[in-house]
């Protein structure tokens, strides 16, 4: 599996930052009524949710999706320090935001993979 860095001119000043657990367990109920619950791995992964900002004229919008679109979209494993030293991937395509010509929002839905 390739993984990519989060690319260096695209800014990584992320804002309405929510990280969250993955629900990490499997529940069983017996028939007589127990029920048990454990773990399925030994590690707790994250899901964040996140906004960024990025700037039309000096071509950052464009690079940003350029490095998407070239690490696989959703497919595709990345690094980001601003996010940690985990690596994630986008659960959804990001959907975009802009009132003006200058810049767009983007918002982001990322998981912790490992």
């Amino acid at each position: 599996m390739t993984t990519t860095n989060w690319p260096a001119n695209v800014n990584s000043d992320f804002f309405a930052y929510t990280k969250t657990p993955k629900d990490d367990t499997v529940e069983t109920e017996f028939m007589g009524g127990r029920k048990v619950v454990f773990s399925k791995n030994t590690r707790r992964l994250h899901e964040i949710s996140a906004s960024i900002s990025l700037d039309l004229p000096s071509g950052e919008h464009g690079r940003f999706w350029n490095w998407f679109d070239a690490m696989g979209g959703k497919a595709g494993i990345f690094q980001c320090p601003s996010l940690g030293s985990s690596y994630y991937r986008f659960m959804d395509i990001p959907s975009e935001d802009g009132t003006s010509m200058k810049s767009r929002t983007l918002t982001l839905s990322i998981e912790e993979v490992y």
